[in-house]
């Protein structure tokens, strides 16, 4: 999952202490793969003012997998679905979300709708990325 994440999902990780480096940010809205820092009085140019603009870091959606798993751990699991035939290619997929303490499963999760229906998804990043949302939203103070 080489995807950057979204805009909404870099803002969130920014607000929860996601701070590390990372060569493609969003600038306001727009995604760059350019980490630019102004300039100071001896002419060089400092990468250690990332804070002074409105700008998010846009780690791959692996790399937010890994620190939720790290940091909080919270391990995001796709699950296919292939109840609805026999074709092993079926994209549909839910997902199920674990929070561990002590290396114990504790909280075991499946994202639903209101009317508490599994929701599905049609690829990885959608499912990922829907994932890392609710955790962002819902599971980390």
């Amino acid at each position: 999952m080489t995807t950057p994440v979204s805009f909404e999902i870099a803002k969130l990780l920014k607000e929860k202490g996601y701070n590390f480096y990372h060569p493609s940010s969003y600038w306001k809205e727009q995604l760059t793969y350019s980490t630019p820092g102004y300039a100071l009085e001896d002419g060089t140019t400092s990468q250690d003012n990332y804070w002074d603009f409105e700008r998010y870091y846009a780690p791959t959606i692996a790399e937010v997998i890994v620190w939720l798993y790290e940091k909080h751990d919270i391990w995001i699991s796709l699950i296919p679905d292939i109840s609805s035939g026999h074709q092993l290619l079926m994209r549909k997929m839910s997902v199920h979300l674990f929070k561990y303490i002590n290396g114990l499963n504790v909280q075991t999760e499946t994202l639903r709708s209101i009317d508490k229906d599994i929701i599905y998804f049609l690829s990885p990043t959608e499912a990922y990325e829907a994932a890392i949302e609710y955790c962002l939203t819902n599971l980390i103070k």
